[in-house]
């Protein structure tokens, strides 16, 4: 049973198939990673860009080089489309 906030939240995100939280108001790169839960809501809960505001999301890579915002991924609230056996032929 989770035993905080921090624990529920983790724990929907992952049994719903989300991939983490973001904030679309804040600075770029605003966005954690459930698979990362050592780094999930480290948020400063006082400073207005918080965990309050994010929203689940999914994983959308991107080339740290050609992203130009320092990160090698992203989180938005459009879910990827799942590839099938079909697309991959």
């Amino acid at each position: 049973m989770p035993k905080n906030v921090h624990d529920i939240i983790y724990k929907y995100l992952k049994d719903n198939g989300f991939d983490g939280l973001y904030n679309p108001d804040a600075d770029p790169g605003c966005a954690c990673r459930v698979d990362e839960k050592e780094e999930f809501m480290v948020c400063d809960i006082y400073n207005e860009d918080t965990c309050y505001f994010c929203i689940p999301g999914y994983l959308k890579p991107c080339d740290p080089e050609s992203c130009g915002e320092g990160h090698a991924f992203h989180i938005s609230v459009d879910k990827p489309e799942e590839i099938n056996d079909s697309q991959t032929d």
